[in-house]
């Protein structure tokens, strides 16, 4: 998921929250919680939640909780606590701040075991019931689970303590699994480039429309460190289209050693020895110079149906083997479909494309349809818990390109090996003339 969809997610948010302030509900982390419980119930998360702000102090220390849900058929006691945030785009919440909701939380639940409701205000009853239920169920209850509630962004979900014999689980709903639970998930059109930001100014290009208006077609030159960084926030979403991922640079001979040879050694002649990607575009800005000539400003929607080995091997040595790509620059061809089909151009694209490593006849089926929608069912649809997924591995070697780029961070290879681990990755098969062909 990227950083602009978990933004647009947490802003969408922001102004529904606080669009609901009125003299009822003043407060957004109220509001917020309300929102998202009944949501979590609406997706099947959560049953039986009831929002319920609630602090106070016992012994100079602050006990809170935000919400409840009780299960009395199996005597489970869910809490929830919540941080509301102001900030946006979303922030990090420091792993303290997250334990101190948790302590309050708890500490809330001794306070009710210890007769919290004769000290509440008689007009606060909510308050006091919850009390008065988990004093009168703490010797019963079969499990107590605490739940954060945060529009922040939390390394550590999940945890547990122990609690007058028995065992507290923690866990954790901040905007990305919110996000992947209640949100649209992510499409092609997600990825959006502002090449201006990104390189400094505009990229010029040569504009070639098509004589029968099927494409325009735009020739330019990228830096070598501008098409890392756009792989470094994307990923293997770039090559959705794609018939093929990154390979690897197993093999002395290989293509991408090769590549990587010519990073290393001879930067500046990187443009004369690599055929450059070929890429495809939903749209793109263009803007004029003082003379009149074009560049491009920005891409929607963009893919990289030709060049994926140069791309993430460029990406690699940037960010595995810390090489300098300032001397880098790479050729691109960049086509903007008209009244063509998209998926019918960009299959003939990769079939008449240079074939650096060998495509096999399994790889071209990687662009139908069917294939697309189940690996964008995959990479959309979480499992129940929120926390991880499936792989489908449409495009050969997109597992490992992906594995690869979360490698380069210890936190994101955690991040990826705990979402998509191996036995839950899907490979694409064909069948050809009666045969069963399989990777």
């Amino acid at each position: 998921m990227t950083d602009d969809v978990i933004a647009k997610f947490a802003e969408e948010l922001a102004r529904e929250v606080e669009g609901s302030l009125s003299d009822d509900e003043p407060f957004s982390q109220e509001i917020f919680t309300r929102l998202i419980l009944e949501r979590l119930e609406d997706a099947n998360h959560l049953d039986g939640t009831f929002p319920l702000f609630q602090q106070g102090r016992v012994r100079n220390a602050i006990y809170r909780v935000d919400g409840y849900s009780f299960d009395e058929e199996r005597s489970r006691l869910e809490l929830f606590t919540t941080i509301y945030r102001e900030e946006l785009p979303p922030t990090r919440v420091p792993q303290p701040e997250v334990n101190r909701a948790f302590e309050r939380a708890i500490r809330f639940v001794n306070a009710c075991v210890e007769g919290l409701a004769t000290q509440l205000e008689p007009s606060n009853s909510d308050a006091s019931d919850l009390a008065r239920l988990i004093e009168s169920q703490v010797k019963t209850l079969g499990s107590v689970k605490i739940t954060l509630l945060t529009n922040g962004v939390v390394d550590k979900t999940t945890g547990s303590t122990d609690w007058r014999d028995h065992r507290v689980e923690f866990d954790t709903y901040d905007i990305v699994r919110l996000q992947r639970v209640l949100g649209q998930g992510e499409t092609r059109a997600d990825i959006t480039v502002d090449l201006q930001a990104l390189t400094g100014g505009p990229v010029p290009c040569l504009h070639v429309p098509s004589q029968a208006g099927e494409y325009d077609a735009y020739l330019s030159v990228l830096p070598g460190e501008a098409l890392s960084r756009i792989y470094e926030r994307y990923g293997v979403r770039l090559l959705e289209l794609n018939v093929r991922a990154f390979l690897g640079l197993q093999g002395r001979k290989s293509v991408n050693s090769e590549l990587r040879r010519t990073i290393a050694d001879q930067p500046s002649m990187f443009l004369a020895y690599n055929n450059g990607i070929v890429a495809t575009v939903d749209d793109l800005e263009i803007v004029s110079d003082k003379a009149g000539r074009p560049s491009i400003k920005s891409l929607k929607g963009l893919q990289i149906v030709n060049g994926g080995q140069t791309t993430a091997s460029l990406h690699r040595a940037r960010r595995k083997e810390n090489l300098n790509l300032g001397n880098v620059a790479v050729p691109v061809k960049i086509i903007k479909v008209g009244g063509a089909d998209l998926s019918e151009m960009v299959a003939s694209i990769s079939r008449a494309a240079n074939r650096q490593n060998t495509v096999q006849l399994a790889d071209f089926s990687a662009g139908d349809p069917f294939h697309q929608l189940i690996e964008t069912l995959a990479n959309n649809t979480w499992l129940d818990d929120g926390k991880g997924r499936w792989f489908y591995e449409r495009a050969r070697g997109s597992y490992l390109a992906a594995e690869q780029k979360a490698a380069y961070r210890k936190s994101d290879q955690q991040s990826f090996r705990a979402q998509t681990p191996k036995q839950r990755r899907l490979r694409i098969s064909v069948i050809v003339s009666g045969d069963f062909t399989r990777w």
